[in-house]
């Protein structure tokens, strides 16, 4: 083992390592973005920005449900909205009308 291994192992339990793992515990939250609420994520004001574009065609690539892609066609109207899952079942349950127009 490593002496660098052996002395991290050794103060593994103490107040400098217990922040040092706290602090990079936070920094991985802020990585994973764990808010999934799109009122206050800035996914909203992204769909917004989309809408004034006024794009043609928009694809939501693997849309699972297509929540997502519904919203966009809500905000950019005069395009086409596809929704794609590489999830068969889901697919076939939910996505059999994946195309909405305007």
């Amino acid at each position: 083992m490593s002496s660098l291994k052996r002395f991290i192992k050794r103060n593994s339990h103490t107040l400098l390592f217990k922040s040092l793992a706290g602090f990079g515990r936070s920094l991985n939250r802020f990585y994973e973005n764990r808010n999934h609420d799109i009122l206050s994520n800035g996914e909203l004001r992204v769909i917004k920005q989309i809408g004034k574009t006024n794009p043609e065609i928009i694809i939501d690539s693997g849309a699972n449900v297509g929540k997502y892609a519904v919203l966009l066609a809500h905000h950019a109207p005069s395009g086409i909205t596809a929704r794609w899952s590489s999830t068969i079942a889901m697919n076939w349950k939910y996505g059999q009308n994946n195309v909405k127009k305007g």
